[in-house]
Order: structure tokens, then sequence, then C-alpha cells
């Protein structure tokens, strides 16, 4: 089934998978209960679980907890990318990266945040895990984002409010997929700041539309002034002629 569809089947959330639900999958039949009360499929298919919460990854730090969007791409010498956020808020240690006692590394964007984005290298054949690391540290409650032309794009949902009363966050960050250790934060100011959820970027003029996750949100568009400066330009929000 991986195989015949697309790499981005591989990038289910497993958070919250094991609460009671019964439902029938299309063509392919009824859902079997799992044993282990992780993720109920039809019969003939099964899963792999390819990391958990806690988990060391291949950099030292640990499996940050609450994963939500994430992404998969084609990576180098027959291997898939798997990028993923973790929608932590400002001090939940509880699932942050570190160990006890590890301190933020000097690249986190706020050294009091926990949420970020980890990248897992799985072989395309095996789908066995080859590597994984953190790649941006520091930024808050990573909910969705979008894969793109410069790979993850990764959305802050939080419009906190700190003692001085500015914003705590609320950006979006761009990703490297190449990104093998934790990286200076690319953080990109013109698609605005916002509960950000989800950006979805058109490849052929660059622009990206966004949504915002709010009772009284709105849809945005961000147009580039060029191509070759695609984060240079204009942020737009959708209006009704009229209203």
């Amino acid at each position: 089934f991986l195989r015949a569809g697309t790499a981005s089947t591989l990038a289910l959330a497993f958070g919250g998978l094991a609460l009671p639900r019964r439902a029938a999958a299309a063509s392919f039949g009824p859902l079997i209960p799992d044993p282990a009360g992780v993720l109920d499929l039809p019969e003939g298919f099964s899963y792999r679980v390819l990391e958990k919460s806690g988990d060391a990854m291949s950099d030292g730090y640990r499996v940050p907890g609450l994963p939500d969007g994430m992404a998969c791409f084609a990576g180098p010498s027959g291997t898939l990318i798997l990028m993923r956020n973790h929608e932590l808020s400002v001090g939940d240690l509880g699932h942050s990266p570190y160990h006890e006692g590890q301190s933020p590394p000097p690249e986190a964007y706020d050294p009091s945040g926990v949420g970020g984005v980890t990248r897992i290298v799985l072989d395309a054949n095996t789908f066995e895990r080859v590597s994984s690391n953190l790649v941006l540290i520091g930024s808050s409650r990573n909910c969705c984002g979008g894969p793109s032309p410069w790979g993850w794009l990764s959305c802050e949902e939080t419009v906190e409010i700190n003692g001085n009363g500015a914003y705590r966050h609320g950006y979006v960050f761009a990703c490297s997929t190449a990104a093998a250790s934790v990286c200076v934060p690319h953080r990109i100011v013109g698609y605005g700041r916002c509960r950000h959820e989800a950006v979805a970027v058109d490849p052929s003029n660059y622009y990206a539309y966004l949504t915002e996750d709010r009772g009284d949100s709105s849809f945005y568009r961000f147009v580039p002034d060029a191509m070759s400066e695609p984060f240079v330009g204009r942020l737009q929000a959708l209006a009704i002629v009229g209203q």
C-alpha cells in the first residue's frame, strides 16, 4: 500500500489514535481492532512505529512530544525525509527534546521555547530509520504548515502575550530537508504574525496561501515582489465586496 501510494502516507500522526472509534475504510473493508490500541486497519494492512516520544534521536536529543503537521520528501541516495512539527507551548518541559540537565542549543530561537521541528531519514526501500535529528527549536505551538519549494514550512499557532504586551512568536519558519542538525531559524516575517495554521505555496509564482486558527480568522495570501525574492512582498487578507 505504501509503495503503491505516495510517500506522504508515512506522515501519520499517531497522537490520539488510541481513542475508541469505528469506521469503514472505503473499499478496503472494515477496520480490525488493533490489539496494541494504536491504529485500527483493514485486513492485510500493517503499520510501523518509527519513533516514540522520549526516544533517543541520532543527534543526542530526545524525540519531542505532541507531533502534529508533517510532510514526506524525496531524499538523496534512496532515502525519504519526514519533517514533523511538535505543538509544544513555552515551558512544556515534560515533552521537550532535552534530556535532564541538557541546555538549549545556541541556535534556539527562544531558549524558553520547546516547540519545533524534527527530521527522520528513512530507507526508501525498507522504511527503516537511518537517522533523526532536531531541525528547529525554541518556537511555540508548531501546529501545521506545508511543503514548499524550500522544504518544510512550520507554522506557529500562537499569539500569546508576554509581560510587556508584545506577541510571543506567531511566525512561519522555513526548514530545510537537508538539515542534519539543529539550525539557526529562518523566520519568514513577510508571512505575518498571527495564530498560523497551514500554508500552501503555488510553485508557478510562489504565491503563499495561509490559514489562521481562531474564531475571527482571516484567509491570507502573500504575493512576492519577484520569484527570486520569495519572502519579500505584500501580505493580503481576503475581503468580500460589500461586506
